[in-house]
């Protein structure tokens, strides 16, 4: 089984300009996934890209880098999207929080987050656009 040996917080970034938000909830949504593989120390790195998105915020723009070690593919092709966006979430929330409790602003409420819906929803946006999202697989 892949193990998970680092994560990083690497950028935090607010944006200026109106959310996208549909409605008056706060939304996580992930907006990139990259995957560099290293064959020779059996090495991967994730990163990830998320938008909170909140009519009390601007926007907030979070990368998050995942570090994992394996043994061989075998150890790979258990390891799907939704189980690294399940690594990072509780991140996501975490940084969330901490914002929340040292600012005078509005509380930010991420409410159940559905990690396999997450990266469903990242694979249609990325369809969209014309490009294509990274497979659920990693073999």
């Amino acid at each position: 089984m892949a193990t998970l040996t680092n994560m990083t917080l690497s950028n935090i970034i607010f944006l200026e300009g109106k959310p996208e938000a549909s409605d008056k909830n706060d939304i996580l949504r992930l907006e990139g996934f990259k995957l560099e593989k290293n064959e020779e120390n059996k090495a991967l790195r994730v990163t990830l890209d998320f938008h909170l998105i909140s009519p009390k915020i601007s926007l907030l723009s979070v990368r998050y880098c995942l570090d994992y070690s394996y043994a061989d593919d075998e150890d790979l092709s258990h390891l799907k999207a939704a189980v690294i966006l399940a690594h990072a979430v509780p991140l996501v929330r975490e940084l969330v929080a901490n914002i929340t409790m040292r600012t005078k602003g509005k509380i930010i409420y991420l409410g159940t987050i559905n990690t396999n819906d997450l990266y469903k929803d990242y694979q249609e946006r990325q369809k969209k656009q014309g490009t294509d999202a990274q497979p659920q697989t990693l073999s």
